[in-house]
């Protein structure tokens, strides 16, 4: 199939449903309507109940169990956070792939809920003047390898086909399989997606741009962000990728101290089973 086909056959994926249009009109507004964004959640039982496992995780410090919905986005996740993590996890929904291998559902959904809750809370710790919006970076971690779930879902054949030679080859970086076997990587995939289903163009430009440890933009600190996430989860094993070293300059730009963000990353690991439900729950 030639690159050009392939990319008609973007057309071939499905549209959003009416819960991510609602959240993403209501993220269109300057002041977030609290009750609006809870009636939405509150209509999809699959959502809700991943909003309340995410409000009873480790990640905050409350004394009593959260329950509903209303306590989950006001008193503990925050609506703007809130709104950010039910659109991540709407898209999460609209593509099936194979569960299993190391390019299956499990595994990629696994890595995205680490690597978003470990960009949020990096974010958190950065230094005020010019720390990205946690929301966003968690937002960003959940969904930046969305290109490999359209791969999946309009290419299954060419997925199977790159799932064994990532498994036979672990040493071979991911995106040299896909240009020779397909001419074109996930993150241009990802990139073309959430243009296409007009998400925000900040998801697009991580999307594409996620494995550029060069890139240079408007979101250049998110994207330094989530390689900063996948040098840590690294030696988790907890990316495809081999055990990354931590880059002094990437620290640096960031504000951040090499001690404090291994600390986060023990934090995040330490939750993992909140986050492990997750994306059980992502992959169902």
């Amino acid at each position: 199939m030639k690159l050009v086909d392939r990319m008609r056959r973007l057309r071939d994926l499905p549209p959003l449903p009416e819960t991510i249009i609602r959240i993403l009109t209501l993220r269109q507004h300057e002041e977030v309507n609290a009750r609006e964004l809870i009636e939405i959640v509150e209509q999809d039982p699959m959502l809700a109940a991943q909003l309340v496992s995410y409000a009873n995780s480790a990640f905050f410090t409350h004394h009593s169990a959260v329950i509903s919905i209303e306590d989950a986005i006001l008193r503990v996740v925050g609506v703007c956070p809130a709104l950010d993590l039910a659109l991540g996890l709407s898209v999460g929904r609209v593509l099936s792939i194979p569960a299993e291998g190391i390019l299956g559902a499990r595994r990629l959904w696994r890595h995205a809920t680490y690597s978003a809750a470990l960009m949020q809370q990096l974010a958190i710790r950065m230094p005020e003047k010019g720390r990205p919006d946690p929301g966003t970076a968690y937002l960003c971690g959940l969904l930046h390898d969305i290109g490999l779930f359209v791969l999946g879902f309009l290419f299954p054949q060419e997925h199977h086909t790159l799932s064994q030679l990532v498994q036979q080859h672990p040493e071979v970086a991911l995106n040299r399989f896909e240009y020779n076997l397909m001419g074109v990587g996930h993150g241009e995939l990802g990139q073309m997606a959430m243009r296409y289903w007009d998400m925000p163009e900040v998801l697009a430009t991580v999307a594409r741009h996620h494995h550029n440890t060069d890139y240079h933009g408007e979101h250049e600190t998110l994207i330094g962000l989530l390689n900063l996430a996948e040098s840590l989860l690294s030696s988790q094993g907890l990316t495809d990728t081999p055990v990354l070293e931590l880059d002094e300059s990437l620290l640096e730009r960031l504000g951040l101290e090499e001690e404090n963000v291994i600390l986060v990353a023990d934090e995040v690991i330490q939750a993992g089973d909140s986050l492990d439900q997750m994306a059980r729950q992502l992959c169902a």
